[in-house]
């Protein structure tokens, strides 16, 4: 069963977290921590940086279970349409050690995430961290007559 930790704490005024959000430099920013379990085992650690007038309320309760991006669309009216997202090798530093419970140099997958609504607004910047021993990414590719 996936579970998780989590953190949320209000960001003060962090002028190049605004302006990767498009925020202007005052504009707060919600940052949301959490530790994702799978059969009480750490797997990832999952870092969001939110546009706090996109999230207006928004507790640590609210991330403790669910879908983030239903949660956006049933309490706050925002419907995500697009994202961005790198994939990259990396290894844990001793804060990311410790969280996942595995030695300092550990293989993870990092992940970047630009998530935007239907209106083109960024609504979430996140920065996952996965186990490398515990985590693979598997996709579907499609083709047609115009594939190179």
């Amino acid at each position: 069963m996936d579970q998780l930790r989590h953190l949320l704490r209000r960001l003060p005024r962090p002028p190049p977290l605004a302006a990767r959000l498009e925020l202007s430099p005052g504009d707060p920013v919600l940052r949301v921590t959490r530790v994702r379990l799978v059969d009480d085992e750490p797997i990832a650690i999952e870092r969001l940086d939110l546009p706090s007038s996109v999230v207006p309320g928004l507790a640590a309760a609210d991330m403790e279970s669910g879908n983030f991006y239903q949660l956006l669309r049933t309490r706050f009216g925002v419907s995500v349409a697009s994202a961005v997202q790198s994939i990259e090798p990396s290894f844990t530093n001793p804060e990311q050690a410790d969280l996942l419970d595995v030695p300092v140099y550990s293989p993870l997958l990092a992940i970047e995430r630009t998530t935007r609504d239907t209106t083109d607004r960024i609504v979430e910047l996140t920065r996952s961290v996965y186990r490398g021993d515990r985590y693979r990414i598997t996709s579907t590719l499609r083709f047609d007559d115009t594939s190179g």
